[in-house]
């Protein structure tokens, strides 16, 4: 066995020092198959043990790095997943994409291959595909295609290796099978019926619709659901005519439900997804938005209604005093619409949203002032959120006959 002060270290090889407690640590880089450096410590009795622990570890790392380049597309890009991209995201960005990965990645035949081995031609079929098979809608199949590119483009510059992706064309809008989501609202002549029929009850007395005056109010305030779900009472100063707007209610995964194991979760009613308050909105911008008279008042009259109105509570709650989902609020806000005789293709939640810009701007209100209103750029704001009414367009038309030609 060599003697102590005869093991030395070539350049490069790092350094080995002792402790306080006579232990020996080893510090050292090493040079790892994809060309990335990495520094280990170890210890050990003597410095001889401490170099045969760095070996091992060496190997270990190797034989892992080998392993990693050899994974199938799918594990490799869960652990991209989990170890690189989730930790630059906000919460609800990581539950999309991981739901991206697990819907249309894992166990897919592309899934199945070895992600180093994927071409560009096989790639291109998987985009391909999503429109033409499977018929997904265009921010679908961007969702996939953008999970996809942000994988290849940190593999190539990690491993050195070149970017399949790079090459792989993402269809355009007017060539995606699938019609993308139409944005509807209420025209002026809608809301009355809508409203009546949202606030009405039975000859008995009892409420027709659980939700329906919240739902009312919410034409005029244009909250985004998830906010809306996540108000209290205490949020709304009815004196002042305002309301404060700092938290939002998201749908997260449930780290207790075994995707692998579907049956066994449905006997014990194991939900894939539970209901969180977050104390930060979409934007991260706390905003007071004024209301209106209107507003006002179907938020009194559901208040009036509704059983637990303690500062504390949320403003809309179950039967079981538990938030409710954005789920449950489509389904409420669709029997309104078919009670009303509303012929809508969405039931979606945003229409009362689109509902409340489309008033603002029937009168006039400015682009930056809606913005404000709805929490959005004044940008987002003129691409999603300005919508004419038939009076407006052909009050601009008649403009026309102003020319004497």
């Amino acid at each position: 066995m060599l003697r102590e002060e005869n093991v030395k270290l070539g350049f490069g090889d790092g350094s080995i020092y002792k402790l306080k407690d006579g232990m020996y640590a080893y510090k050292k880089n090493l040079l790892l198959p994809d060309g990335t450096k990495i520094r280990k410590r170890v210890t050990g009795a003597s410095k001889k043990i401490c170099i045969e622990n760095m070996a091992k570890v060496e190997e270990d790392l190797n034989r892992l790095v080998v392993l990693k380049k050899n994974s199938t597309l799918s594990v490799a890009i869960v652990d991209w997943f989990e170890n690189i991209k989730s930790t630059k995201n906000e919460k609800q960005t990581n539950i999309r994409i991981k739901s991206t990965i697990r819907c249309h990645i894992l166990n897919s035949d592309l899934g199945n291959t070895r992600y180093a081995l994927v071409t560009t031609e096989q790639l291109q079929e998987f985009i391909d595909s999503l429109n033409e098979e499977k018929e997904l809608s265009k921010s679908s199949i961007d969702k996939v295609y953008q999970v996809l590119n942000g994988f290849y483009r940190y593999q190539s510059l990690k491993d050195g290796i070149y970017n399949p992706m790079a090459l792989v064309i993402n269809p355009r809008g007017k060539d995606v099978k699938k019609d993308e989501k139409v944005i509807e609202w209420y025209e002026e002549d809608e809301i009355p019926k809508f409203i009546n029929e949202a606030i009405s009850t039975y000859k008995t007395g009892k409420i027709k619709h659980k939700y329906g005056c919240a739902l009312a109010s919410n034409i005029f305030i244009g909250l985004r659901i998830g906010e809306l779900l996540a108000l209290k009472w205490s949020d709304i100063d009815f004196e002042h005519k305002v309301v404060s707007i700092t938290k939002t209610l998201i749908e997260v995964e449930n780290d207790a439900y075994d995707y692998a194991n579907p049956e066994l979760m449905k006997k014990k009613g194991m939900p894939k997804k539970k209901l969180e308050v977050q104390n930060f909105t979409k934007n991260k911008k706390n905003r007071k938005v004024n209301l209106n008279n209107s507003a006002i008042k179907y938020l009194w009259m559901h208040k009036e209604r509704s059983v637990f109105t303690e500062d504390d509570d949320f403003v809309i709650l179950t039967t079981s005093r538990n938030n409710n989902s954005d789920k449950h609020m489509c389904d409420a806000i669709k029997e309104i619409q078919n009670a009303a005789g509303l012929n809508k293709k969405s039931s979606g939640t945003h229409i009362l949203r689109h509902t409340c810009s489309y008033l603002h701007y029937l009168k006039g209100t400015k682009v930056e002032e809606i913005a404000k209103i709805l929490g959005n750029s004044p940008d987002v704001c003129r691409k999603y959120y300005l919508h004419f009414s038939n009076g407006q367009l052909q009050e601009a038309v008649d403009k026309l006959d102003e020319f004497d030609f």
